[in-house]
Parts: structure tokens; C-alpha cells; sequence
């Protein structure tokens, strides 16, 4: 008599749904990694145009390189907005698949106990009941000795 844990198809489920969640967790990882390099480097973008009008406004800058110059620090500084907004999307989405990893996780160590648990009662059920035999081999075999001793 082998032992089936009767939601053993449940928590298989649930361990792929966590080993789903985790590898979507890494790859959301991954897009924001490279989605905050590239904030990072929008604004160092920023910086190098900045200090290059500066620079050229110490030397003397015609009106037209001055508006050129502004509106490319304009579009940098629109860029910066957007790709924050994005890095703020993968942040928020890193912690709801963080949450959800967790509860997740919480289900499936929760059927991993009651896994344990009913085994334990199986055991336990087939240690009495294998008890319960010896119990009657022995009293046959005593009352076969007795039976035997009387009969002698």
C-alpha cells in the first residue's frame, strides 16, 4: 500500500506557478537593471550637455547654438522624465512579482506541511494496524500453546 497525498496535483501546481512567478521575477529584474542603466546614462547625458553650454557660454555663444543647445537639453530632460517613468513602472512591478513570489511561496510551504502531516498519520495508521496483526498472531499462537498444553 503506497501513500498518495490526495492534493498532490495542488501543490505541484503551485510549485510551478512559483517557479513561473520567479522566472518572471528575474526577467522583470533583468528590464529594470538595464532600463536604470539607461537612466543613469540620460542623465550623465544631461551633465556633459550642461557643462558643455556652460563652457560655451564663458567663451561667447551665438543666440542660435544657445537655442539649439537649450532645446537639446530640453529633449534630454524629456527623455530623463520618460525613462523614469518606466524604471518607476519595473519598480513597481518588481514588488507586486516580490509579493507575489512571497504568497505564493507561503501556499506552497503550507501544503508542504500538511504533505508531512498526513504522511505522518499514514505511517502512523500502518505501524497500528501492523500491530494489530502481530497482536492476533500472537494470541493465536498463544492459544494454540495453551490448547496444545491442555490437550497434552
Amino acid at each position: 500500500m503506497a501513500y498518495r497525498f490526495s492534493l498532490e496535483t495542488l501543490l505541484n501546481l503551485r510549485k510551478r506557478r512559483l517557479e513561473l512567478t520567479e522566472m518572471e521575477l528575474m526577467r522583470a529584474e533583468q528590464r529594470l537593471a538595464r532600463e536604470a542603466e539607461n537612466l543613469e546614462l540620460t542623465r550623465k547625458a544631461i551633465e556633459i550637455q550642461r557643462q558643455d553650454m556652460e563652457g560655451h557660454l564663458k567663451k561667447g555663444m551665438m543666440a542660435h547654438e544657445l537655442q539649439q543647445a537649450f532645446g537639446i537639453l530640453e529633449m534630454l530632460a524629456k527623455a530623463e522624465e520618460m525613462q523614469q517613468q518606466v524604471v518607476s513602472a519595473l519598480q513597481k512591478e518588481v514588488k507586486t512579482l516580490k509579493d507575489r513570489r512571497i504568497e505564493q511561496y507561503r501556499d506552497k510551504e503550507l501544503l508542504e506541511r500538511l504533505k508531512e502531516k498526513d504522511k505522518d498519520k499514514w505511517l502512523a495508521e500502518i505501524a497500528r494496524m501492523e500491530q494489530k496483526e502481530l497482536d492476533e498472531l500472537s494470541t493465536q499462537r498463544h492459544a494454540r500453546r495453551t490448547q496444545t498444553l491442555t490437550n497434552n
